[in-house]
């Protein structure tokens, strides 16, 4: 349904006058911080691969963003989108 009304475009870059397709429904209140919202549509928004990876950077460059900020303490998602425990990232 988000993707149907956002037309399949990443919001953000749609917002900078750029068109690019999205990739990713994000949830814009995390469901860390509020699972009621995960499945309202006023809470979802479309994105573009870089424009997710943006708002998640932590989990894919190491440094620190508000995506750590946001999450509840011993909560985070699988590969797949589903939330479960933290679990220790092992040292490289």
């Amino acid at each position: 349904m988000a993707l149907s009304r956002d037309n399949g475009l990443c919001v953000r870059c749609f917002k900078q006058n750029k068109i690019k397709k999205a990739d990713v429904v994000h949830h814009i209140v995390y469901l860390t911080d509020d699972i009621q919202k995960g499945l309202d549509i006023n809470n979802l928004e479309c994105l573009c691969h870089a424009c997710h990876n943006e708002e998640h950077d932590e989990r894919w460059t190491g440094k620190k963003s508000k995506w750590k900020k946001n999450m509840r303490k011993g909560l985070m998602f699988d590969d797949d989108g589903n939330l479960i425990e933290e679990q220790e990232m092992p040292e490289s």
